[in-house]
Protein backbone atom coordinates (compact mmCIF):
# COMPACT_ATOMS: atom_id res chain seq x y z
CA UNK A 1 0.00 0.00 0.00
CA UNK A 2 1.35 3.82 -0.87
CA UNK A 3 1.56 6.40 1.12
CA UNK A 4 -0.93 9.63 0.69
CA UNK A 5 2.02 11.79 -0.05
CA UNK A 6 3.00 10.07 -3.51
CA UNK A 7 -0.95 9.86 -4.26
CA UNK A 8 -0.62 13.70 -4.06
CA UNK A 9 3.18 13.57 -6.03
CA UNK A 10 1.35 11.51 -8.64
CA UNK A 11 -1.44 13.85 -9.31
CA UNK A 12 0.98 16.91 -9.27
CA UNK A 13 3.20 14.82 -12.10
CA UNK A 14 -0.52 14.77 -14.14
CA UNK A 15 -0.45 18.40 -13.02
CA UNK A 16 2.78 19.41 -13.94
CA UNK A 17 2.41 17.73 -17.68
CA UNK A 18 -0.45 18.99 -18.38
CA UNK A 19 0.68 22.34 -18.02
CA UNK A 20 4.25 22.17 -19.38
CA UNK A 21 3.97 19.20 -22.37
CA UNK A 22 0.52 19.47 -23.27
CA UNK A 23 0.34 24.02 -22.95
CA UNK A 24 -2.39 23.78 -20.35
CA UNK A 25 -4.71 21.52 -22.71
CA UNK A 26 -7.51 20.58 -21.35
CA UNK A 27 -8.09 23.95 -19.56
CA UNK A 28 -9.39 23.35 -16.10
CA UNK A 29 -12.41 25.13 -16.68
CA UNK A 30 -13.23 22.04 -18.88
CA UNK A 31 -12.36 19.35 -17.33
CA UNK A 32 -14.30 21.24 -14.21
CA UNK A 33 -17.67 21.40 -16.58
CA UNK A 34 -17.57 17.52 -17.77
CA UNK A 35 -17.55 16.88 -14.13
CA UNK A 36 -19.58 19.30 -12.63
CA UNK A 37 -17.16 20.11 -9.68
CA UNK A 38 -15.58 23.73 -9.16
CA UNK A 39 -12.40 24.66 -11.74
CA UNK A 40 -10.57 25.38 -8.14
CA UNK A 41 -11.42 21.82 -7.21
CA UNK A 42 -9.45 20.70 -10.74
CA UNK A 43 -6.73 23.01 -9.88
CA UNK A 44 -6.14 21.65 -6.36
CA UNK A 45 -6.18 17.96 -7.27
CA UNK A 46 -3.46 18.39 -10.09
CA UNK A 47 -1.46 20.65 -8.12
CA UNK A 48 -1.32 17.67 -5.35
CA UNK A 49 -2.53 19.57 -2.57
CA UNK A 50 -6.10 17.80 -2.28
CA UNK A 51 -7.08 14.37 -2.41
CA UNK A 52 -9.91 13.31 -5.15
CA UNK A 53 -13.25 12.18 -2.96
CA UNK A 54 -14.88 10.89 -5.69
CA UNK A 55 -13.02 7.79 -8.26
CA UNK A 56 -15.10 8.59 -11.06
CA UNK A 57 -14.23 11.87 -11.55
CA UNK A 58 -10.71 11.59 -11.15
CA UNK A 59 -11.17 8.61 -14.01
CA UNK A 60 -12.52 11.27 -16.00
CA UNK A 61 -9.75 14.18 -15.74
CA UNK A 62 -7.23 11.49 -16.07
CA UNK A 63 -9.51 10.10 -19.31
CA UNK A 64 -9.44 13.79 -20.76
CA UNK A 65 -5.84 14.40 -20.46
CA UNK A 66 -5.06 10.99 -21.77
CA UNK A 67 -7.12 11.91 -24.91
CA UNK A 68 -5.07 15.06 -25.51
CA UNK A 69 -1.94 13.42 -25.15
CA UNK A 70 -3.24 10.74 -27.69
CA UNK A 71 -4.13 13.37 -30.17
CA UNK A 72 -0.66 14.97 -29.89
CA UNK A 73 0.70 11.37 -30.28
CA UNK A 74 2.99 11.84 -27.41
CA UNK A 75 1.45 8.76 -25.14
CA UNK A 76 4.99 7.28 -25.67
CA UNK A 77 7.01 9.95 -25.18
CA UNK A 78 8.64 9.81 -21.71
CA UNK A 79 7.41 12.12 -18.67
CA UNK A 80 11.16 14.18 -18.41
CA UNK A 81 10.76 14.34 -14.86
CA UNK A 82 12.76 12.63 -12.16
CA UNK A 83 10.67 9.82 -12.10
CA UNK A 84 10.79 8.67 -15.43
CA UNK A 85 8.38 6.27 -17.51
CA UNK A 86 6.15 7.16 -20.28
CA UNK A 87 2.75 9.83 -20.85
CA UNK A 88 0.62 6.69 -21.29
CA UNK A 89 2.06 4.97 -17.85
CA UNK A 90 1.46 8.17 -16.43
CA UNK A 91 -2.02 8.78 -17.97
CA UNK A 92 -3.14 4.74 -17.30
CA UNK A 93 -6.76 4.44 -16.56
CA UNK A 94 -6.37 1.30 -14.39
CA UNK A 95 -3.14 2.16 -12.97
CA UNK A 96 -4.98 5.05 -11.50
CA UNK A 97 -8.33 3.08 -10.56
CA UNK A 98 -6.13 0.90 -8.53
CA UNK A 99 -4.25 3.65 -6.82
CA UNK A 100 -7.29 5.17 -5.84
CA UNK A 101 -8.55 1.81 -3.85
CA UNK A 102 -5.33 1.93 -2.18
CA UNK A 103 -5.83 5.39 -0.88
CA UNK A 104 -9.13 4.68 0.57
CA UNK A 105 -7.75 2.12 2.17
CA UNK A 106 -4.59 3.81 3.17
CA UNK A 107 -7.14 6.72 4.16
CA UNK A 108 -9.58 4.13 6.40
CA UNK A 109 -6.68 2.82 8.60
CA UNK A 110 -4.20 5.40 9.06
CA UNK A 111 -6.16 7.18 11.83
CA UNK A 112 -7.14 3.71 13.62
CA UNK A 113 -3.14 2.86 13.78
CA UNK A 114 -1.02 4.30 16.20
CA UNK A 115 2.40 6.05 15.79
CA UNK A 116 3.75 3.27 18.08
CA UNK A 117 2.34 0.28 16.35
CA UNK A 118 3.72 1.87 13.05
CA UNK A 119 6.76 1.87 14.16
CA UNK A 120 6.70 -1.68 15.50
CA UNK A 121 5.14 -2.79 12.06
CA UNK A 122 8.06 -0.69 9.97
CA UNK A 123 10.60 -2.90 12.60
CA UNK A 124 9.29 -6.63 11.84
CA UNK A 125 8.94 -5.90 7.97
CA UNK A 126 13.04 -4.38 8.33
CA UNK A 127 13.90 -7.23 10.15
CA UNK A 128 12.40 -9.54 8.26
CA UNK A 129 13.76 -8.54 4.79
CA UNK A 130 17.09 -8.42 6.72
CA UNK A 131 16.50 -11.79 7.43
CA UNK A 132 15.79 -13.01 4.28
CA UNK A 133 18.42 -11.34 2.30
CA UNK A 134 20.92 -13.82 4.44
CA UNK A 135 19.25 -16.93 2.62
CA UNK A 136 19.86 -17.42 -1.01
CA UNK A 137 16.51 -15.80 -2.81
CA UNK A 138 14.64 -17.12 -4.60
CA UNK A 139 14.29 -16.23 -8.32
CA UNK A 140 16.46 -15.25 -11.50
CA UNK A 141 17.24 -11.85 -12.15
CA UNK A 142 15.26 -10.26 -14.59
CA UNK A 143 18.80 -9.77 -16.85
CA UNK A 144 20.04 -13.05 -16.59
CA UNK A 145 17.07 -14.09 -18.99
CA UNK A 146 17.61 -14.79 -22.60
CA UNK A 147 15.26 -16.04 -25.00
CA UNK A 148 16.24 -19.71 -24.43
CA UNK A 149 15.56 -19.15 -21.02
CA UNK A 150 12.12 -17.41 -21.09
CA UNK A 151 11.23 -20.74 -23.35
CA UNK A 152 12.84 -23.11 -20.87
CA UNK A 153 12.00 -21.26 -17.35
CA UNK A 154 8.94 -19.74 -18.13
CA UNK A 155 7.14 -22.34 -20.47
CA UNK A 156 6.41 -19.94 -23.05
CA UNK A 157 5.84 -21.91 -25.88
CA UNK A 158 7.84 -21.72 -29.15
CA UNK A 159 6.30 -20.30 -32.80
CA UNK A 160 4.31 -22.29 -34.78
CA UNK A 161 7.08 -23.03 -37.54
CA UNK A 162 5.60 -22.32 -41.52
CA UNK A 163 7.82 -23.77 -44.04
CA UNK A 164 11.42 -22.90 -41.59
CA UNK A 165 10.67 -19.72 -40.32
CA UNK A 166 12.23 -20.71 -36.83
CA UNK A 167 15.12 -20.80 -38.72
CA UNK A 168 15.35 -17.55 -39.90
CA UNK A 169 13.74 -16.07 -36.92
CA UNK A 170 14.95 -15.75 -33.31
CA UNK A 171 13.70 -17.78 -30.57
CA UNK A 172 11.26 -15.25 -29.87
CA UNK A 173 9.89 -13.75 -32.99
CA UNK A 174 8.93 -9.95 -32.11
CA UNK A 175 5.61 -9.66 -30.11
CA UNK A 176 2.20 -8.28 -31.67
CA UNK A 177 0.43 -6.26 -28.67
CA UNK A 178 -2.86 -7.18 -27.80
CA UNK A 179 -5.80 -5.57 -25.85
CA UNK A 180 -4.83 -6.91 -22.54
CA UNK A 181 -1.51 -5.75 -22.43
CA UNK A 182 -2.12 -2.47 -21.66
CA UNK A 183 -3.83 -4.07 -18.27
CA UNK A 184 -0.75 -6.17 -17.58
CA UNK A 185 1.82 -2.67 -18.43
CA UNK A 186 -0.56 -1.03 -15.38
CA UNK A 187 -0.06 -3.45 -13.05
CA UNK A 188 4.00 -3.89 -13.67
CA UNK A 189 3.74 0.14 -13.69
CA UNK A 190 2.24 0.36 -10.17
CA UNK A 191 4.38 -2.32 -9.10
CA UNK A 192 7.69 -0.62 -9.98
CA UNK A 193 5.80 2.64 -8.11
CA UNK A 194 5.83 0.44 -4.89
CA UNK A 195 2.25 -1.19 -5.14
CA UNK A 196 1.69 -4.62 -5.19
CA UNK A 197 -0.90 -6.59 -7.89
CA UNK A 198 -1.79 -9.40 -9.23
CA UNK A 199 -3.03 -10.43 -12.78
CA UNK A 200 -4.28 -13.38 -13.85
CA UNK A 201 -4.58 -14.50 -17.44
CA UNK A 202 -7.52 -16.99 -18.51
CA UNK A 203 -7.31 -18.29 -21.92
CA UNK A 204 -7.09 -21.74 -24.11
CA UNK A 205 -3.60 -23.74 -24.44
CA UNK A 206 -1.21 -21.84 -26.78
CA UNK A 207 -3.04 -18.81 -27.35
CA UNK A 208 -0.28 -16.32 -26.03
CA UNK A 209 -0.75 -16.06 -22.02
CA UNK A 210 2.58 -16.79 -20.69
CA UNK A 211 4.19 -14.42 -23.87
CA UNK A 212 2.34 -11.54 -22.90
CA UNK A 213 3.39 -11.61 -19.48
CA UNK A 214 7.07 -12.08 -20.06
CA UNK A 215 6.60 -8.86 -22.46
CA UNK A 216 5.19 -7.06 -19.39
CA UNK A 217 7.46 -7.64 -17.19
CA UNK A 218 10.33 -7.90 -19.46
CA UNK A 219 10.84 -3.93 -18.95
CA UNK A 220 11.15 -4.48 -15.56
CA UNK A 221 14.76 -2.91 -13.92
CA UNK A 222 17.13 -5.07 -13.95
CA UNK A 223 17.68 -5.84 -10.06
CA UNK A 224 14.32 -7.12 -10.06
CA UNK A 225 13.72 -11.16 -9.93
CA UNK A 226 11.37 -13.36 -11.39
CA UNK A 227 10.44 -16.74 -9.60
CA UNK A 228 8.84 -19.68 -10.82
CA UNK A 229 8.27 -21.81 -8.52
CA UNK A 230 7.76 -26.15 -9.92
CA UNK A 231 10.38 -28.15 -8.41
CA UNK A 232 9.21 -30.71 -6.65
CA UNK A 233 6.16 -29.45 -7.79
CA UNK A 234 3.99 -26.03 -8.24
CA UNK A 235 2.48 -26.23 -4.90
CA UNK A 236 5.02 -27.77 -2.90
CA UNK A 237 7.77 -25.40 -4.68
CA UNK A 238 5.63 -22.74 -4.06
CA UNK A 239 5.17 -23.22 -0.24
CA UNK A 240 8.75 -23.93 0.58
CA UNK A 241 10.04 -20.67 -1.00
CA UNK A 242 8.06 -18.31 0.36
CA UNK A 243 10.30 -17.07 3.12
CA UNK A 244 12.84 -16.33 0.67
CA UNK A 245 10.94 -13.90 -1.78
CA UNK A 246 12.63 -10.64 -1.71
CA UNK A 247 11.23 -6.89 -2.08
CA UNK A 248 10.97 -6.53 -5.78
CA UNK A 249 10.07 -10.18 -7.09
CA UNK A 250 7.62 -11.57 -9.46
CA UNK A 251 6.02 -14.60 -8.86
CA UNK A 252 5.41 -16.29 -11.85
CA UNK A 253 2.49 -19.15 -11.42
CA UNK A 254 1.94 -20.67 -14.38
CA UNK A 255 -0.71 -23.34 -14.15
CA UNK A 256 -2.45 -21.43 -11.21
CA UNK A 257 -5.05 -23.89 -11.32
CA UNK A 258 -2.69 -26.74 -10.53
Amino acid sequence: MGRAEDFLQELQRVGNLKRNRLAGQPADNALADTIGVQRQTVGNWLKGSVSPSDRQKLLSVIDEIRATAKRLRMLSDRVGDEFGGTVGELLDRHWWDARYTGELELRSTSDAVSAGVRRQQAEVALATVAQVRVSAPVGRLIAEYDDRLVLDDLEVHTAVDSEGANDRLSLLPPYVPRDPDDRLRAVVTGAVRGYSNIAILIGGSSTGKSRAAWEAVAVLPPHWRLWHPIVPDRASALIEGLDRVLPCTVIWLNESQQ
